[in-house]
């Protein structure tokens, strides 16, 4: 059964209900639900208490738990008319007031499990209204009321008429700013991005802009403040309640240079939007719900209130408007739980303040034909296994290489070492330690834009293995026993330098291949750690460019799965670019935020289609062959976080999903 959290008032009510009116020597008083009191009333008649099992509590907790169907309403006749569902009963403590007679104690015996049965009966069939529990005694068959949001107020409320077509990211994302905390921002190529200003003021200087940046003042200020269209080069303060509105391809950077902290909300973006953080600056993305496309005219509101401890605030039930919820605090933040129907649930043990954000769009948000349309599979996926790593269990599992005996080598990004598996799943060993000496691991690179540990290993012919040590910024080259035999590079932009390597290939020449995340490159090398050239650099065309996985093929093309742009994109040795596919998007064939890409002997493409909580196969000209996973997926195998990829070369296909790794095979008529 799944983990719940019980709510304290109904554990309450379960405790009273059983100990101060089912078993107590004293008739109930009014108070309480009637049908429940002339049952306790006709019991306390009889000088007895119920006869119920005495894990009469646990059990009903874990029915009302589990329960599909709200019974209808009592009927007004009395009870002893209502129909019985037999329990199991034995005796649990008397109360006498005189000895009655054999005769008269059977009687009131069997009265007693028929009073008690009927009332079983009536409390048995509660549900979960909206996954959360209704209370024990309210009416039945109907839900709890619909709670209200107290101290609401509208801080952000204006319509969007001249943005043309795109897909939205979805959810709240928040930006903390402490004292001399800064941000790059940086808007798509083809979509704009809206932000606000929530609390503090910060300074914004536009560093590129093909058009005006927007910046409207806060809503109600009353100080007749128009607004600022402002142009590349220009500066401005942005106070709390400030909204800016970035075109496509504009560049702004924002600074806290006060004492005080600021905050800032993104209200739309687009998965090619892109921003880095410096001065301990954190941006956090606390609402996820599903992508929206944004066909004008779209509105959009954000509202400030308080929402009671273990109370819920529904989803949108159109599919037009997009719903999300973020806790204002930061030490909240992981307190508002979504719920399956799109809601937002406070487990905090007290109020909390928290935004909602309304986004509703036009009313053809994308055509009904596209999911008809999308490519079918022409292949299965046959799992094979899932493993959490062992004896120590992975955590964030992230770069997967295969050595020349076919065990699988995995990146234990947060702990700095690898775990190796055999082909079948089984835990062999565990190498490697956090430090930065020789054959020592730093996973983690503070250059990295999204905050998180890499690390990643590939091997030659020879079985020698060549590791990127993301945090080092460094690549160390070790021989098949495992001994150390050198390291290259250093932190920094030049030739042969590194900000955050993250993936790392060899190709069958004996080339060495290192992706680089913040350099937007991948650099290669000679065995002996040698500067040989740049490849994979940004195309000309297209959206924001961030290479994330990389593979090699058997003709030494380089194949890039594009973070930011959502494509996967194939590079001859000398950097020409060969080809590239792949669109945003959630049905067969599209992808979203790919981490990680790798070639099998056929030439089939993998891709980790990590914003889409799945893994894709193609043809190396982008025909969709078969998936496994996706977040609207009815498989139970679905992912979580799928990041990393790797193809054996007897076709298992090894996938990293935080915090396992689980192994595939590629069935094809």
């Amino acid at each position: 059964m799944a983990e719940r959290h019980r709510t304290r008032a109904l554990e309450a009510a379960l405790d009273r209900y059983w100990d101060d009116i089912l078993a107590s020597a004293s008739p109930p008083g009014t108070d309480i639900d009637p049908d429940l009191a002339a049952t306790a009333q006709r019991v306390h008649a009889l000088d007895a208490a119920p006869g119920l099992h005495p894990a009469f509590a646990s059990t009903l907790w874990e029915q009302l738990m589990t329960a599909q169907t709200v019974s209808p309403a009592l009927a007004a006749e009395s009870l002893s008319s209502l129909p019985v569902r037999p329990i199991r009963v034995s005796p649990r403590r008397f109360i006498p007031a005189h000895s009655p007679s054999m005769s008269r104690f059977a009687a009131a015996m069997l009265l007693i499990v028929l009073l008690a049965g009927s009332a079983f009966a009536a409390l048995y069939p509660l549900r979960l209204w909206d996954h959360e529990r209704m209370p024990l005694f309210a009416p039945l068959g109907t839900p709890t009321a619909e709670p209200e949001l107290t101290n609401q107020r509208v801080l952000v409320d204006f319509t969007l008429t001249d943005v043309e077509p795109f897909t939205a990211e979805g959810g709240i994302a928040i930006t903390d700013y402490p004292a001399g905390g800064s941000s790059r921002e940086l808007a798509g190529r083809e979509s704009p991005e809206i932000f606000y200003i929530a609390s503090g003021s910060l300074s914004m200087s536009v560093e590129e802009s093909p058009q005006p940046v927007r910046v409207i003042p806060p809503l109600g200020n009353g100080s007749g403040t128009p607004e600022q269209m402002l142009e590349q080069g220009a500066e401005a303060t942005l106070k709390t309640g400030s909204v800016v509105f970035l075109p496509e391809r504009s560049i702004v950077n924002l600074g806290n240079s006060g004492s005080d902290p600021a905050s800032m909300i993104d209200l739309l973006w687009a998965t090619e939007s892109y921003s880095t953080e410096a001065g301990n600056a954190r941006w956090m993305r606390v609402s996820v719900p599903d992508r929206q496309e944004i066909v004008p005219p779209t509105t959009i509101t954000l509202r400030q209130s308080t929402l009671a401890a273990d109370e819920t605030i529904a989803g949108s039930a159109s599919e037009a408007v997009a719903m999300s919820a973020a806790a204002v605090a930061t030490e909240h933040r992981w307190n508002l739980r979504s719920t399956s129907g799109g809601g937002f649930r406070n487990d905090a043990e007290e109020s909390i303040e928290i935004y909602t954000l309304q986004v509703k769009s036009g009313p053809e948000a994308r055509a009904d034909s596209a999911a008809s349309t999308a490519p079918q599979a022409a292949g299965a996926i046959e799992f094979l296994w899932k493993s959490d790593g062992g004896p120590e269990r992975l955590s964030r599992p992230y770069g997967l290489g295969i050595d020349p005996q076919g065990n699988v080598w995995v990146s234990d990004a947060n702990n700095d070492r690898f775990q190796i598996l055999a082909a079948d799943g089984t835990h062999l060993e565990t190498w490697g330690s956090e430090g930065n000496g020789e054959g020592e691991f730093e996973f983690y690179s503070p250059n990295s834009g999204f905050g998180a540990p890499y690390g990643d290993v590939a091997f030659d012919a020879a079985g020698n293995i060549y590791v990127a040590d993301t945090g080092n910024f460094r690549v160390q080259k070790f021989a098949p026993d495992r001994s150390f035999l050198l390291a290259w590079g250093n932190e920094g932009v030049e030739d042969g330098q590194f900000m955050a390597p993250s993936s790392i290939a060899v190709g069958p020449n004996g080339v060495i291949h290192v992706s680089d995340e913040e350099r937007a490159d991948v650099q290669m090398f000679d065995a002996d750690g040698r500067f040989l050239g740049t490849t994979a650099q940004a195309p000309d065309e297209g959206p924001v460019y961030m290479p994330g996985g990389i593979a090699v093929d058997g003709d030494g093309n380089v194949w890039v799965a594009d973070y930011l742009g959502s494509r996967i994109l194939c590079f001859s040795p000398n950097g020409e670019l060969l080809t590239s596919w792949g669109r945003r998007g959630m049905d067969n064939g599209e992808v979203s935020s790919p981490n990680d890409v790798a070639v099998d002997a056929m030439g089939r493409i993998y891709v980790a289609d990590d914003g889409n909580n799945r893994f894709q196969v193609f043809t190396a000209d982008g025909q969709f062959l078969a998936k496994a996973g996706g977040m609207n997926s009815d498989d139970a195998r679905r992912f979580s976080d799928a990041v990393g990829v790797a193809v054996g070369d007897d076709g298992a296909i090894y996938v990293t999903d935080d915090p396992s790794i689980q192994a595939f095979r590629l069935v094809l008529p």
